[in-house]
């Protein structure tokens, strides 16, 4: 975790910075605010820039907290969120240096707690995680450091329910999280899509990866809370992707992509972009109907050919129909029979050597 405490000098230094964002702020001013002496900022100065902000000085002007920043940090995350997002998480988000995974750690936390409610809201953010994972066991989720956004947060439907907000069906929560992050890319120039069920590709290549994992109430026989983890490739990495990821993996930007550039993303930024339409879509301020019809549109995958992977069984080719209120997928095999599947996995059948797949006892695709 960063070293830099909300309670401390150097954090409510920081805080300060934010609120005066651009403009400089005096040692003397920051000294009378924090009730400190003047060698008590500029300590807090150094432990700042020691963590890899920039800090910019002037003897007559004092200093300045230069962005866009290259650092993760729950203030510059928080002062970058909408308003109702900040009334769930504020307080509530921590960003580690490195972590095996975040959602095993959140998986963790609701484990050791009394009270899983209690936890409504957190949110726990990685520079780098060591093992994080994909949606299929032995699946990794590349993760290089200070390259992309890495969160879980945790979601307690029956907390949402006492403050009286609309609780989705825990079947949809990936559905409507990979809605709810491609309007947060909008928001960045970039047009997400969707393959089923969780991944978003932009420009061709997965960039986002989402994985929802529930914790059942056995008193409730009910989901009590839900980990939903999203990794995200902002940029390319100094050694870029593995030689396994490279035809499959993208990233927003490219790897020069700096705090000069004019195409840099503001990782804390996007982090809050990111929160700020999930909590929407979560608490059902924006209509699940709604989203569930954004995630058909942006679907690239109906009306194609795919080789179905089940979780047991052999894989068999399909085509795809539509996308159900329940986030399951209608596919028709080629005997003709439908079916509406709930986990798997699917690729794409592309054309290979003058070959196409035989598609003739497919019938027409019906408009949904």
């Amino acid at each position: 975790m960063h070293s830099i405490k909300r309670d401390s000098a150097s954090g409510k230094l920081l805080k300060m910075f934010v609120l005066n964002r651009d403009a400089f702020l005096s040692g003397e001013d920051a000294a009378q605010k924090l009730g400190v002496s003047r060698t008590a900022v500029w300590k807090a100065v150094e432990a700042l820039r020691k963590e890899g902000f920039e800090i910019e000085g002037s003897t007559n002007r004092g200093y300045r907290l230069r962005c866009p920043c290259e650092v993760l940090h729950p203030a510059l995350i928080e002062s970058a969120l909408e308003p109702f997002a900040l009334s769930v998480c504020g307080s509530k988000i921590e960003v580690f240096d490195s972590i095996d995974s975040t959602n095993t750690e959140a998986k963790r936390r609701l484990s050791a707690a009394m009270d899983c409610a209690k936890l409504h809201g957190a949110v726990i953010i990685a520079e780098t995680q060591s093992a994080g994972r994909g949606r299929f066991a032995g699946r990794v989720f590349y993760s290089p450091a200070k390259s992309g956004v890495y969160l879980s947060l945790v979601f307690c439907p029956f907390s949402a329910a006492q403050e009286q907000a609309a609780v989705p069906n825990p079947s949809v929560f990936t559905a409507l999280t990979a809605a709810a992050v491609c309007r947060a890319f909008g928001e960045f120039g970039f047009d997400g899509k969707i393959k089923w069920v969780n991944d978003i590709f932009v420009n061709g290549k997965k960039v986002c990866g989402i994985l929802s994992e529930g914790v059942i109430s056995m008193e409730r026989k009910a989901v009590e809370a839900v980990v939903i983890g999203i990794g995200v490739n902002v940029r390319e990495s100094g050694d870029g992707f593995p030689e396994a990821l490279k035809n499959k993996a993208g990233a927003l930007t490219g790897k020069t992509c700096g705090p000069d550039s004019p195409a840099f993303i503001d990782r804390n930024e996007l982090t809050a972009s990111i929160l700020s339409h999930t909590f929407s879509a979560l608490y059902g301020r924006v209509p699940a109907a709604e989203l569930l019809e954004e995630y058909r549109s942006r679907s690239f995958i109906i009306g194609k050919y795919v080789e179905v992977a089940p979780q047991s069984g052999k894989p068999y080719r399909a085509r795809v129909c539509g996308i159900t209120a329940e986030a399951r997928l209608i596919i028709e095999r080629d005997c003709g029979t439908r079916e509406e599947l709930s986990s798997g996995e699917i690729s794409l059948l592309f054309v290979q050597e003058g070959l196409t797949p035989d598609v003739s006892r497919f019938a027409p695709v019906p408009a949904l």
